[in-house]
């Protein structure tokens, strides 16, 4: 009888540390949680910081020279002004034949 006694003894002691950690656990998961948000929250913001720096370093690294843009544009104006001009030069031509060939 005595070891049924040590034996309900133990579980009682038992259950009221499971109480107790039970008690205690929802506390310990919202803090474990928090710190769980804040890490991946940190780990986050790190790697769109190293990704930010990354489009930073590449575009820095192109050289946007005014000068040459400006060069580049206006020899596209010129070419489309000749282009224009050659159309326009065409035109006339045929105009011509047609103007001649109805005389």
């Amino acid at each position: 009888m005595q070891w049924l006694m040590n034996w309900s003894s133990g579980k009682l002691r038992e259950r009221r540390w499971e109480r107790k950690l039970m008690a205690f656990s929802p506390e310990y998961r919202t803090a474990f949680g928090q710190i769980s948000d804040t890490i991946l929250a940190t780990d986050r913001a790190r790697r769109e910081a190293a990704e930010w720096e990354a489009k930073l370093a590449s575009l820095s690294s192109r050289s946007f020279d005014i000068t040459k843009l400006q060069a580049d544009l206006d020899y596209i104006n010129k070419e489309n002004e000749l282009l224009e001009q050659l159309c326009h030069d065409r035109n006339n031509a045929k105009q011509n034949k047609c103007h001649d060939a109805a005389l």
